[in-house]
């Protein structure tokens, strides 16, 4: 069933100040849902331009208070890289992914830490784009058949372009749990 969402109401939320993780919370609005408000309301003129362009590319989406249990785990069907982009020597397997996070194989992380990433298919023939997003570690552990450090990531923080590329990457190249 499709949640009913009263853009007038969050219109008048955004012209009395509330800021976007308020926004996303009220509404319980995960941040693609709310990128797709705003920019809707850009088009009906409802939101002044530069308005709407201040909240798209601000984009921090830290502490959306949502269960990321119901948003569907997506698997790869092909390799995906990621690498930190100050430490080059951060990189491990992307193991599953949605457009709230993803488990990195590979790479040992302390929950809490911040690190930005450049994720890449490695077989698309320049079909899908790298892209860039930063993530906060939300739990690691250690794989139980390899031993080798897997983590979990949430990601806070991601542009327009670079969710379009996520969400194409989750379309052609994962196969998803049923919700």
């Amino acid at each position: 069933m499709k949640k009913k969402i009263d853009a007038a109401e969050i219109m008048k939320d955004i012209k009395r100040g509330l800021g976007d993780v308020p926004i996303m919370e009220k509404y319980e609005l995960a941040p693609t849902e709310y990128m797709s408000i705003l920019e809707k309301l850009r088009s009906l003129k409802g939101l002044e331009g530069q308005e709407v362009a201040r909240r798209l590319l601000k984009g921090d989406w830290s502490t959306v208070g949502f269960d990321a249990r119901r948003t569907r785990r997506c698997y790869l069907i092909l390799s995906v890289l990621a690498r930190d982009l100050t430490d080059t020597e951060i990189r491990g397997q992307v193991q599953d992914l949605t457009e709230r996070g993803f488990q990195l194989a590979g790479v040992a992380a302390r929950a809490g830490v911040t690190r930005e990433f450049i994720l890449q298919s490695e077989t698309t023939d320049g079909y899908l784009m790298p892209f860039v997003l930063k993530a906060q570690c939300r739990w690691s552990g250690t794989d139980s058949v390899t031993g080798s450090p897997v983590s979990g990531f949430e990601i806070i923080q991601i542009s327009m372009h670079d969710m379009e590329e996520l969400q194409k990457l989750i379309d052609l190249m994962t196969i998803c749990d049923r919700q």
